[in-house]
């Protein structure tokens, strides 16, 4: 996809619902599916949940001390695919954690240093500087890259446009 190189041009925004609905275009050919509306709704509702789940799991993070190491919160993020029993298995994860640190009480000199990781994403296999980090005594909080809170703060709006494909490229127009 052609992405805007001018974010504040007036005809950057349908230039890139057009980039969208190409690849839309593209995704049906290649893999022989119709994609219609009724399914893109399902879609983003389901991406939507996951992208929900994804921030209770970034807000949890804010507890003093974090009930994950980086390391974890890594593989946590990483078993979410949009399949049902994952979601559902996220959900339980995830009161179980909020759960164990309701009413916890922690002293000042039993909390790591909190680390915000940001630049290029952590794929698996490439995971050295969150393990120098954490083996320094230091917990990764949250990661701020393109794999971590940036998709997920925003969802896909379907009240802000009438139609879906629209829907998604706004929400990816502003990311």
């Amino acid at each position: 996809v052609e992405l805007p190189q001018k974010a504040e041009d007036p005809d950057a925004f349908e230039h890139w619902v057009l980039e969208v609905r190409k690849l839309q275009q593209h995704l049906a050919t290649r893999f022989a599916v119709d994609i219609t509306e009724a399914k893109l709704v399902q879609a983003i509702q389901l991406m939507n949940r996951e992208r929900r789940l994804r921030r209770e799991l970034a807000d949890l993070m804010m507890a003093e001390p974090p009930p994950l190491t980086g390391r974890q919160l890594l593989d946590f993020k990483s078993n979410i695919s949009g399949i049902e029993a994952d979601l559902q298995q996220y959900e339980r994860a995830l009161q179980g954690y909020a759960h164990r640190q309701a009413g916890r009480q922690v002293t000042h000199h039993e909390s790591p240093v909190r680390v915000l990781l940001t630049g290029v994403p952590l794929v698996h296999g490439a995971e050295r500087v969150l393990e120098l980090i954490e083996g320094s005594g230091a917990v990764v909080v949250c990661m701020e890259n393109c794999t971590g809170l940036k998709p997920i703060l925003e969802d896909v709006d379907l009240n802000s446009e009438p139609d879906p494909m629209r829907a998604i490229a706004k929400k990816y127009y502003h990311l």
